[in-house]
């Protein structure tokens, strides 16, 4: 009996040490320009800070994204500006993150507006 208690223990370890690191919401490396890539619902918009955050579905995760005079904005892949954010739309976003990488700040290069109101 202690034998077989032991080995479901070691098979949960060993579960939970091998499933946890993809429930971590892990940003994408966008292949041609290696930046860091986030999809994903605008969420709120803060102009003063000229930051959004964005809401990921999957794995489900929030990003606070800042924007500067060297960000380029698409929208619909036509040339925009940052009055194009808007809760609701979906954006694909390219940057770097800040350090510490734990934060969930990323600075944006790319923001991509694509559809929603």
């Amino acid at each position: 009996m202690r034998r077989r208690i032991s080995g479901v223990m070691v098979m949960v370890a060993v579960s939970t040490l091998v499933m946890t690191p993809a429930l971590f919401a892990q940003p994408k490396k966008d292949p041609k320009s290696g930046l860091d890539r986030i999809e994903g619902t605008i969420e709120s918009i803060n102009k003063a800070d000229s930051a959004v955050v964005i809401k990921q579905r999957r794995p489900a995760a929030n990003w606070t994204i800042a924007f500067n005079k060297d960000t380029t904005f698409t929208y619909r892949n036509v040339k925009a500006t940052a009055d194009e954010l808007q809760p609701g739309r979906r954006v694909i976003v390219l940057g770097r993150f800040e350090e510490p990488k734990s934060n969930n700040r990323l600075t944006a290069v790319r923001v991509d507006i694509r559809t929603g109101k």
